[in-house]
């Protein structure tokens, strides 16, 4: 989703993003043997932070009674403490820590979805999720959100406050203490780069917002991976998964890809920098610089593609409601979530180069969707990906094929019959145009403005 990135840090999306990385530790340390047992935040710490326990808890010890709010917030602090040491941002100043319960949460998080970026960020993302047939015509997205997040976020950071929320559902354990170290690394973050700032370098672009918010939440990540390492013992760590529910939604794949790439790929990212600090004073600009670090070393730039007036291509009533892009995370999710295996989705978004798309509506009823895919080799490029499409959609039974439009502009095209109409697309010289349209007169047209009008710059 893309949403503002105060919104995008508190979401921690607890066991559902980090349960793959973690159980890895569990079963496993880089040596083979399991992290070094210290005290959970249940128990008494010694004085030292980062000291270890000589007992290992069991998994079948009584759990303790929930502690106090003021015992919480002492527990807060010395996780506090082995954050800063291990991120390498001392802090002086101390944040406001406000103890909730799972209700408290989701309202917090509807409320944040209520907020009127958030409400606009929504709504582009579903009109353009059903124009390519990523949720059903009827689906709500917002109502998706609200339960995804409100049931699996733990904890919440808010920038703009300096305050956290701390959910606590009975006992404060393993689970609610990494997912605070996770959190106030954006505390750290935020008081030495000002994360209200970096969001707005961003501006409104979807690719470079995906590629902001897999820098800052994979660096929290890894802190929290180090912490879990270094003060979770493998039964701890074992619990925390074997508790861990499964989301109360059964969420589109488009909406869980995008909402876990940050978190996973951006933990890869930040893992593979050699001086993470340096990233923050330069952070990527796309999300191929992100899945392909080589090429933000290498900071390869994306082409700039510029679409032409597309309303007026489809005549009288036609405005535009979201003009964007994709980038190559996108693609590969849209791909993947169509039906195109991992192995196949993944080379053919691989050769990205840049892209632009707009949606357009017509009387707030009809949608329309223009854009054009820029590809770095158009010879073999094109060919991988216009396969991989061409043969998700053939497969897809939302997607019957329809018979090739003929374009003034493109010549012949590919479509499809979709959800909302009709769907198409045809090669370029550099690229790829993909439309979406009601119905087949609309499509041609838009097919004819984007070839015939769109402009590839470095």
């Amino acid at each position: 989703m893309r949403i503002p990135l105060a919104i995008a840090l508190r979401s921690s999306l607890g066991a559902l993003v980090t349960t793959s990385m973690l159980f890895a530790l569990a079963c496993t340390g880089d040596d083979g043997a399991s992290p070094t047992p210290s005290p959970t935040l249940e128990g008494t710490r010694t004085e030292t932070p980062t000291a270890t326990a000589s007992d290992t808890p069991t998994a079948e010890a009584t759990p303790s009674a929930a502690p106090s709010d003021e015992a919480i917030e002492a527990q807060l602090a010395e996780v506090g403490e082995v954050v800063e040491a291990i991120r390498g941002i001392p802090s002086d100043e101390k944040p406001e820590w406000h103890i909730v319960d799972q209700d408290e949460i989701r309202d917090i998080l509807a409320e944040s979805l209520e907020e009127p970026d958030s409400v606009r960020s929504v709504q582009e993302e579903q009109r353009l999720y059903r124009l390519l047939g990523l949720i059903a015509p009827g689906d709500d997205l917002g109502e998706i959100y609200r339960a995804l997040l409100g049931d699996q976020v733990l904890g919440l950071y808010e920038p703009d406050t300096d305050r956290f929320f701390v959910r606590v559902d009975g006992a404060f354990d393993a689970a609610e203490e990494t997912t605070y170290a996770h959190e106030y690394v954006h505390y750290l973050q935020d008081l030495r780069y000002d994360l209200a700032a970096m969001r707005q370098t961003a501006g409104d672009s979807r690719d470079r917002n995906f590629a902001l918010t897999s820098l800052v939440e994979g660096d929290a990540v890894r802190v929290q991976l180090d912490y879990t390492v270094t003060h979770v013992d493998r039964t701890q760590l074992l619990g925390m998964l074997f508790t861990a529910q499964a989301p109360a939604v059964d969420p589109p794949p488009v909406v869980l890809d995008l909402l876990q790439f940050p978190y996973l790929g951006g933990a890869t990212f930040a893992r593979s920098v050699p001086d993470v600090e340096a990233v923050f004073e330069s952070p990527p600009l796309t999300t191929e610089q992100v899945i392909h670090p080589e090429k933000f070393a290498e900071r390869e730039a994306a082409l700039a593609v510029t679409l032409p007036d597309l309303a007026s291509e489809l005549g009288g009533g036609w405005t535009s409601v979201d003009a964007n892009d994709f980038g190559e995370l996108f693609v590969r999710a849209w791909l993947e979530a169509i039906g195109a295996p991992a192995s196949e989705s993944r080379p053919a978004a691989a050769g990205w180069g840049g892209d632009a798309m707009e949606v357009l509506t017509h009387g707030g009823d009809e949608l329309a969707l223009g854009s054009f895919i820029a590809w770095d080799d158009p010879t073999r490029d094109i060919e991988e990906f216009v396969t991989a499409l061409t043969a998700a959609l053939d497969a897809n039974e939302a997607f019957p094929r329809a018979g090739d439009l003929r374009s003034a502009q493109g010549g012949g095209a590919t479509s499809w019959d979709s959800p909302l109409g009709v769907f198409a697309l045809a090669r370029a010289a550099r690229g790829v145009a993909i439309v979406a349209a009601p119905d087949r007169e609309a499509a041609t047209a838009l097919l004819d403005g984007v070839v015939g009008g769109v402009t590839v710059g470095p």
